[in-house]
Order: structure tokens, then C-alpha cells, then sequence
């Protein structure tokens, strides 16, 4: 395994500066920052990397500052670091950019039961142009996506754009780029905000045992407030987030991950409460004493029929979040897919919404925090 390999797996475990150079050294630690949640750290570090003359070093600071700086909206810094560097890049700016949309986040608390909903993720009803819609609150959806008949019905349009839309499953779907005049979500509001609009039968999981959704909050919004999830009493509770000094376990290259300890061994997993199961990537492999072969079935958007994976079974998997356990139930590790959503890391794993089911999730990334009680 090469150095940028093991780099980019250093999610799962860190690895000794022995034996590694000056720079590779910096890397290593820019890297470590950033997983850490300490983001000063990893870009002061990786500016003095750009002046490596290793193209690859060179290269994954760059990743990281162009992580760093999206997801702080740091928009008008990115030019003046090269930005953007490829299509890949440009894409990405364009639907991020914020700089003209309106944000009117309340400090009050707003609170609201979830609509029914036959699977465990959870669902709120938010206003689009005047039209009550429920939608999935889903992490992993890196951007809000709506169907496009509840585009038809609040009167949204779509661009000539489109955009390819990727899938937990690995697969992808056509999506046309919008914009919301006016999104509410409580008494926090949204205006002139960027979505994507899929055809209806892309998120029609019935075929695979799952519902029909008319769209999902995605990362990209649900990131600028902070949540309360009560699975257990099916509540959410939102409110435009404050200044905290809560211990940091949050970062996000392009997807939220979370630091957890499984085993004893701080690991970065990707958190997606769209999700309704957890499970773990092939790297995990051979880390769970007991574990027995399996399979599993999951389905993404854009796929009407779920996708088999072979893999192993851990009947329970203790997984802390800070001080807090929580027993997994039959976890599964895939035995040949590596999980890789975000543009540059090899995670552990996905962390879905079953592991949540009696407890309230709290997510407040603008404080890098998440956290779980058990719901009374």
C-alpha cells in the first residue's frame, strides 16, 4: 500500500512517523487534523504543503483546503487558491454556492411531530412555495432534492442543467437543477435555494421493500441548523444553532462523517440518517471476532430493485459515540465493497438510522458535534 493509500485510510487507523519524510509527516497530521475536527490545524498545514514538489502531497492538500472551505462557505476564497482546478470542481462550486441565497435561521426552538412514515429515517413537513411537503431528513443527500411532481405542484422549474446524482448503492440518477423561491423549515426560512429535481419513480423504493419519498432536506441545509431527532416519540426540534465548546467528533469532505470507537479504536464512519441500516466497508474485515458470513440487500436511488452483497454478520457490535454506547444489532461488514462517498477517504462504514431508534440524535455541525441520549 502506498503512502497516499494508507492516507487515505487513515480514518481507520494512524499509523507511526517513522520512516516518513518532512512532508509526508505534515500530511499525515494535516490529515489527522481535519478527521479530528480540528480544521485550523489541517489548513494551516495543508497551505504549507502547496509548495510541495510532490504532485500527489500537493494534490490531497488541496482536497482538504477545498473541503475546509466549502463547507465553512468560504465561496470567495477558493479563486485565489487555484479553484477550481477541474470540471469536478466547477460543478461543485456552482451548486454549493450560497452567496445568493437568503437565510433567515430562527434562535427559537421549533418543534413538530414526524408525519407517518413506514420506515425508521426520519420525515418533516417543510414549506415549498406556500405547499406543505414531507420530506426525508436525510445527511446522506449531499444536496435537497425534490420529485418532480411536487416540483409541478410548488410551481419549480428546472434549469437546462442537469446533473448526475449519485447513489448509496453506488449507482447514479439524471437530476435537473432548480431553485426554491421560498423553503420553511419551522420558523427558520430559506429563500432562492438551489435543489435538485428526480423523477418520481427514482425515489419509488417499493420494489425494494422500502416507501415512496417525495424528495430529501439535504446535507447542504440541514448542516446550518441545529437538529434534535427523537426517533423513539417520531419529534424533531430545530432552532439556528449557538457557539458551543461540545466536544468535536464531525468533520465532512463532501459527505458528514463521525468519530466513533468501535472495538476500543477511534474510527471516521459516514453518517446518513437516509439510511435505515448501518454496516461497514471491506476494510473492517477481520476486526470483529465471531463474525459469521451473511448477505444483505440495499437499494440507492434511482434503482427500483435492491443490489445483494456478500459480506459477515456481528450479532452485537458495541459502538460508542463520545461516552454514550449503543448495541448494533447484526451488523454487517461487506466482504469485497469499500466504502468511499466522500472525494478523498476510505471510511469504516455508513452509520444509518436503525442505530438511533430509542434515542434523540442531536447534529450540530456548526460546532463539528453530534451527540445521542436515550429517549425517555
Amino acid at each position: 500500500m502506498t503512502f497516499i493509500e494508507s492516507i487515505k485510510r487513515l480514518g481507520l487507523a494512524d499509523f507511526p512517523e517513522n520512516g516518513l519524510s518532512a512532508e509526508q509527516n505534515k500530511l499525515r497530521l494535516a490529515v489527522k487534523s481535519f478527521l479530528d475536527c480540528d480544521e485550523e490545524k489541517a489548513e494551516e498545514l495543508a497551505r504549507e504543503l502547496l509548495a510541495s514538489t510532490c504532485e500527489e502531497i500537493k494534490d490531497m492538500a488541496y482536497e482538504l483546503l477545498f473541503s475546509i472551505l466549502i463547507w465553512q462557505d468560504r465561496f470567495g476564497g477558493l479563486k485565489s487558491l487555484g479553484f477550481p482546478r477541474n470540471d469536478d470542481d466547477t460543478e461543485q462550486i456552482e451548486m454549493y454556492d450560497t452567496r445568493d441565497t437568503e437565510f433567515s435561521l430562527s434562535n427559537e426552538i421549533s418543534e413538530a411531530e414526524m408525519p407517518e412514515f413506514p420506515m425508521i429515517q426520519p420525515i418533516m413537513t417543510v414549506r415549498i412555495n406556500g405547499e406543505d411537503v414531507n420530506l426525508l431528513v436525510d445527511t446522506g443527500a449531499m444536496f435537497t432534492v425534490i420529485t418532480q411532481s411536487v416540483a409541478d405542484i410548488c410551481g419549480i422549474k428546472s434549469e437546462e442543467k442537469s446533473v448526475s446524482a449519485d447513489a448509496v448503492t453506488e449507482g447514479s440518477v439524471a437530476a435537473g437543477a432548480a431553485r426554491i423561491n421560498e423553503l420553511r423549515l419551522g420558523k427558520s426560512v430559506i429563500r432562492n435555494k438551489k435543489c435538485l429535481i428526480m423523477p418520481d419513480k427514482a425515489l419509488d423504493f417499493s420494489a425494494a421493500g422500502g416507501p415512496k419519498i417525495n424528495g430529501m432536506i439535504g446535507w447542504e441545509i440541514i448542516k446550518r441548523l441545529r437538529w434534535e431527532i427523537d426517533y423513539k416519540n417520531r419529534r424533531i426540534r430545530l432552532c439556528a444553532p449557538h457557539k458551543s465548546d461540545a466536544n468535536r467528533n464531525m468533520c465532512c469532505d463532501f459527505y458528514p462523517m463521525v468519530r466513533i470507537v468501535v472495538n476500543g479504536e477511534p474510527i471516521t464512519a459516514a453518517l446518513d440518517t437516509g439510511g435505515n441500516k448501518s454496516y461497514f466497508g471491506k476494510i473492517m474485515v477481520g476486526r470483529f471476532p465471531g463474525a459469521e458470513k451473511d448477505k444483505r440487500q440495499i437499494a440507492g436511488a434511482g434503482q427500483s430493485e435492491a443490489f445483494e452483497y456478500e459480506g459477515y454478520v456481528v450479532p452485537e457490535l458495541p459502538i460508542f459515540f463520545n461516552d454514550k454506547q449503543v448495541v448494533l444489532k447484526d451488523a454487517f461488514i461487506h466482504a469485497t465493497r469499500e466504502f468511499s462517498p466522500s472525494r478523498t477517504f476510505i471510511l469504516s462504514g455508513s452509520i444509518g438510522s436503525d442505530i438511533f431508534s430509542d434515542h434523540i440524535l442531536t447534529i450540530d455541525f456548526e460546532n463539528r458535534h453530534l451527540s445521542i441520549v436515550h429517549a425517555l
